[in-house]
């Protein structure tokens, strides 16, 4: 996977351009073109040190924290044998029937690392909580990871393997998304594995 670009932007500024004052917007979206080709963008929360530039152009204030969403964007010639730390992606297309299944191993527990280089630990949750109430648009962390796959061209149907209580799978159109509290994450020892079958239209001859 080639990493085209990254980007570091002030938490609250993207959280209220994007409109997104009741849901994390921490997760992994990857798109699918015909081609096979497709790009992912990763965006994951972070608490920084206060930067030089914040801190040596203030005065008179005592700065407690620097929240911040990283947005790593990247792109990829086959989705199959992706992977994003410790998280899997399996992906094969049935030649001549315009469908496919992609499935996606999802680590839980305290062994898996995808999701904790995605959020704060545990212990900065409540600080990160309390910053973002004092934004200027108060904005509520839901503690969730949302994976969304989205095919281009085609209806997709996704759902868990295995269903898990409290971890939502919805899928409209080309797109499934998939969102998962970070407690189920962090408590359960088994992966989750993410199914999702595609088909593009056929397209017919017409005289």
């Amino acid at each position: 996977m080639a990493i085209r670009s990254r980007l570091m932007l002030v938490l609250g500024t993207v959280l209220a351009a994007a409109g997104c004052s009741s849901q994390d917007p921490v997760g992994i979206r990857v798109n699918l073109e015909q081609s096979g080709s497709g790009t992912i963008a990763v965006a994951a929360l972070s608490l920084p040190e206060i930067s030089r530039e914040v801190a040596g152009g203030s005065k008179g204030v005592d700065w407690s924290m620097d929240a911040r969403l990283n947005v790593t964007t990247g792109s990829f010639k086959g989705l199959d044998g992706i992977a994003i730390e410790d998280l899997r992606i399996r992906s094969s297309e049935f030649e001549g029937d315009e469908s496919g299944t992609i499935r996606i191993s999802i680590p839980c527990g305290t062994d898996a690392k995808w999701f904790r280089s995605l959020h704060v630990s545990p212990s900065d949750r409540g600080m990160l909580r309390k910053a973002l109430e004092q934004s200027i648009n108060e904005i509520e962390l839901h503690e969730n990871v949302t994976i969304v796959v989205a095919v281009d061209g085609a209806r997709v149907a996704g759902s868990l393997a295995r269903p898990v209580p409290r971890v939502t799978v919805g899928s409209k159109a080309d797109t499934c998304t998939v969102v998962m509290p970070l407690e189920i994450l962090e408590s359960r020892t088994d992966p989750l594995v993410l199914v999702l079958n595609w088909e593009r239209p056929i397209q017919t001859a017409t005289r």
